[in-house]
């Protein structure tokens, strides 16, 4: 198995959910059908018909296993349909399910909505017989970290502004909440992050690190999380001083952005933020999350920009 993990989706000849190729590896290929019944038209035995949709995991004609992690609304249950097998290794926890799927596939009714989805592997998802690309589900995108050895004693930490799980590596340790370390030199040791990835350290050696499928640079994550959206409060029109305060449900800084200066009267307590901008004069801040709360006292315009800089 390649120690460089490779997401979600990649087909191994086209892009349809039937084939994959002459003689493919699609969900009618080696036993099973398009609509989960048996070839004869009939519904397999083993479903509840409550369950009115189906999500299949299809490995067949890829290398390496790969896990996958949904979440649903209503119930669900593990599935034959499309030909797929039974695992006992597979996990339900109320609406989450965990598992593995390695050269066949795994399915599973469920009734309710898909609200997150992620796939670490070479599997093609699924959802009511269409192909859909995990990254279209949940809010938060999960993301594998994989640090491959290089026979280099190599010491690290890492850390997320989500949680973290060890996916793979004796030496690789979960330290707290979002944060983990380990020792590596010829193993491989991988994680899983529910958020995105903030810092990455050698405190000791190095070696080849990467997210998802590309490799990366651990000094361009410094734990420094940038903050994407802005909020400008400008003065240029108005005729008098402006008073203003704001709450954000996330991060807050001070900002420069277009043209703002920085004043030291305005404060910022933890996500709440008071001032003044005056008349003829540009106030800025950078934020992450959504504002709960907003006051303005003046004719100043206020503009909210999202997603100015990339996350």
């Amino acid at each position: 198995m390649s120690a460089i993990p490779i997401v979600a989706g990649t087909a191994s000849a086209s892009e349809t959910n039937d084939g994959y190729g002459v003689g493919g590896y699609g969900t009618t290929a080696y036993g099973g059908t398009q609509d989960g019944t048996d070839g004869t038209g009939n519904e397999e035995p083993t479903e509840d018909a409550p369950l009115e949709n189906t999500i299949l995991f299809d490995g067949v004609g890829t290398t390496g296993e790969s896990l996958y992690e949904f979440t649903v609304t209503g119930d669900v249950e593990q599935s034959t349909y499309g030909g797929a097998s039974v695992s006992d290794a597979d996990t339900i926890d109320g609406g989450r399910v965990t598992g593995t799927v390695t050269g066949w596939r795994d399915a599973y009714r469920f009734s309710g909505d898909l609200e997150e989805l992620t796939v670490d592997g070479q599997a093609r998802v699924s959802v009511n017989g269409e192909r859909v690309d995990p990254a279209e589900y949940g809010s938060e995108q999960s993301h594998v970290v994989t640090i491959v050895g290089n026979g280099t004693h190599s010491e690290y930490d890492l850390a997320t502004d989500g949680s973290i799980e060890v996916l793979e590596g004796d030496d690789a340790t979960v330290v707290s909440g979002g944060r983990a370390k380990g020792t590596i030199e010829r193993d491989v040791h991988r994680y899983q992050l529910s958020g995105k990835l903030v810092e990455f350290t050698f405190r000791e050696g190095g070696t080849h690190v990467y997210l998802d499928d590309q490799r990366i640079d651990p000094e361009d994550y410094t734990g420094e999380v940038t903050l994407p959206h802005a909020i400008v409060f400008d003065g240029t029109d108005a005729s008098s001083q402006s008073r203003y305060s704001f709450t954000i449900d996330g991060d807050v800084s001070k900002s420069e952005y277009r043209d703002a200066s920085i004043d030291r009267a305005d404060t910022i307590d933890d996500s709440t933020v008071e001032g003044f901008v005056d008349a003829g004069a540009v106030d800025a801040y950078w934020f992450d999350g959504t504002i709960a709360d907003f006051k303005l006292s003046g004719t100043a315009e206020v503009d909210v920009e999202y997603d100015v800089r990339p996350r």
